[in-house]
């Protein structure tokens, strides 16, 4: 007993409290649940049942084995979040803090009959009055971060995907648009009200908790959930603008864009609102046989600014070329088919991703992994909708901030990518999608030279190593396990790419 005493009662410097022990299988009833946490919750608050047609709203993103719910909790206030993470430790219940619900992992094999912490009503956002940083909610949507602020003539940097949590992106570094100016979404945070595995509140910063602060800059969904943020904003500029370019080329042509985009990359690399994305998807209406290429150039400026970096893609002999000029920041997710209602955004898929980050294109390599994904994209019609990201975000202002400053561990990579498999359930298909993913990744491996494998965290399937995803400095994984013991040593937030 003195042993098990001694581990309960751990501590951070002044800071201790106990975590009570817990089994990972309860026996207590959804009923039992909804009856004893009602009375301890907000009035704000709200307990939805499997039977409520409301349950439905929380569908998961990705339902290749999605983690199983018994009772949803729809928290409105930070006691909300405090008194469900407490009750659900008093009763040997899992809990999972959810807002977009858009977690790439699996998580049926580790969460099972768990309690969801809706955070959605926890949306506020609340620009501070010298207009230098917004408190945000732990349960705003990209979007709204987005619209609000743009409303009041600041933005900042939020993930790609408009409908993602604001937050969750930032736990695991968090690439955005605007990157290239302001760094990564987790350079951004100032402070985070963060609830504890044992139910505390702690306010987390570089003044406070700083070893938290580091930790939850990369790999934040090991170590509790974050109620509202202190978030840095910028003023718009006078007569902001962007030019999107996108280009559609047939499959023959995968070398010469990727060479090309090779140069761009090179030729923009201190510029930092010239960025590209890049595809590989099937588009029938243009080719019946092959997927085609997608190449999306963004530069932030005036027409004239997008000509000179957009000719050479032209001159290579497009299908089709649309040019988006002079639109708006918020305008341009929905450009490219990541807005609010656009097929990225759809619940109710199976989704299978395989994340890589490289430094350069490898030709041989593109073209191996666009034969792969044209065979097997033509040869299950279920997957028809899959497609492949190559993120090319300008990096200036992620590369000045320095690397041991945080979690995230890949700031000297380029190029973020991952094949997207995204199909209507059905088991039949899952190993095949599997198999192919793994297939594209290893020859993108293969074709970088091997060596370290690095993947980007959020983008994670559940078949990478730490090192994979935390980096492989023996520092780094030695540190964030010496916190995940002091700070979740029972492995309370252990359902997302978890730190062992």
């Amino acid at each position: 007993m003195d042993a098990i005493s001694a581990f309960l009662n751990w501590g951070i410097g002044s800071f201790t409290y106990q975590v009570p022990w817990y089994s990972t299988t309860s026996k207590v009833r959804a009923f039992n649940i909804s009856s004893d946490l009602i009375n301890l919750l907000s009035p704000g608050a709200s307990i939805v049942s499997p039977s409520s047609s409301r349950f439905v709203e929380t569908e998961s993103w990705n339902l290749l084995r999605p983690p199983n719910f018994q009772i949803i909790v729809e928290v409105a206030t930070e006691s909300d979040v405090q008194q469900t993470v407490k009750y659900a430790n008093q009763h040997g219940i899992q809990f999972l803090a959810r807002s977009g619900g858009h977690g790439t992992l699996p998580l049926k094999s580790s969460f099972n009959n768990g309690i969801n912490i809706w955070m959605r009503k926890l949306n506020t956002i609340d620009i501070s009055p010298d207009g230098q940083t917004a408190t945000i909610g732990g349960g705003a949507l990209s979007k709204e971060v987005t619209d609000a602020l743009w409303a009041r003539g600041k933005q900042t940097v939020t993930g790609y995907c408009e409908c993602v949590g604001a937050v969750a992106p930032l736990l695991g570094g968090g690439y955005g648009i605007l990157q290239g100016y302001y760094g990564l979404l987790a350079d951004n945070l100032v402070s985070a009200r963060m609830i504890l595995a044992n139910g505390t509140a702690v306010n987390v910063s570089a003044d406070s908790h700083a070893d938290l602060f580091w930790a939850i800059r990369g790999a934040g969904h090991n170590f509790g959930v974050i109620t509202e943020y202190r978030y840095k904003v910028y003023d718009v500029p006078p007569d902001d603008m962007w030019q999107v370019y996108t280009f559609t080329y047939e499959g023959s042509n995968v070398e010469p864009v990727f060479e090309e985009l090779n140069r761009f990359a090179k030729t923009t690399a201190h510029l930092p609102g010239i960025f590209y994305f890049s595809n590989f998807i099937r588009l029938p209406q243009i080719d019946t046989a092959r997927a085609v290429i997608l190449v999306h150039i963004f530069c932030h400026g005036d027409p004239s600014v997008a000509t000179r970096y957009t000719q050479p893609f032209e001159d290579i002999g497009p299908l089709d070329v649309k040019k988006h000029q002079s639109v708006t920041y918020p305008e341009i997710p929905s450009l490219t088919a990541t807005g609010v209602d656009d097929f990225a955004c759809l619940h109710g898929s199976s989704v299978i991703l395989s994340p890589i980050n490289i430094q350069e294109f490898n030709l041989e390599a593109q073209r191996a992994v666009f034969e792969v994904f044209t065979k097997v994209t033509g040869e299950v019609p279920e997957l028809s909708n899959a497609f492949i990201m190559f993120e090319g975000y300008s990096l200036d202002g992620v590369k000045a901030v320095p690397e041991d400053s945080t979690a995230f561990a890949h700031r000297g990579d380029n190029i973020v990518i991952s094949p997207a498999m995204m199909y209507s359930p059905n088991t039949s298909v899952d190993a095949i999608a599997i198999e192919a993913t793994n297939k594209m990744r290893s020859i993108l491996h293969e074709g970088a030279g091997g060596g370290e494998l690095h993947t980007y965290v959020n983008y994670a399937f559940g078949n990478e190593t730490l090192e994979n995803m935390y980096g492989y400095g023996k520092w780094r994984l030695e540190r964030l396990r010496g916190l995940k013991r002091a700070y979740d040593p029972f492995g309370r937030f252990n359902y997302y790419a978890p730190i062992s």
